[in-house]
């Protein structure tokens, strides 16, 4: 789950345990039950829980690069689940953006 916070392109500040995600309720209440670990990528952070924890936790570069979890969702052949929002909103758009090099 996208547990991003953008406010680090103000702040420079991102503690990975601690730092609350901006992208609504359901990932911040998420992000703090036990088990779950959050990737030290602060602006597109991810948190995870379970056998796949650490494909979706990695550090990376961009959406395309091997280690995203962008790529791993497609892999895998996940799903999306947008609450309240539309597709403008969803940051998984942006590696299709990437891949047809969209200004």
């Amino acid at each position: 789950m996208l547990a991003a916070t953008t406010s680090f392109s103000k702040t420079s500040f991102f503690d990975v345990r601690n730092t609350p995600s901006e992208v609504g309720l359901l990932s911040e209440t998420f992000r703090k039950r036990d088990g779950v670990i959050r990737s030290c990528v602060p602006m597109v952070s991810f948190i995870a829980w379970g056998s796949d924890v650490l494909d979706f936790t990695r550090s990376y570069d961009a959406y395309l690069d091997p280690e995203s979890p962008f790529l791993k969702l497609l892999e895998l052949d996940g799903n999306i689940i947008l609450f309240g929002v539309d597709y403008d909103r969803c940051t998984l758009c942006h590696l299709s953006e990437e891949r047809l090099e969209v200004d």
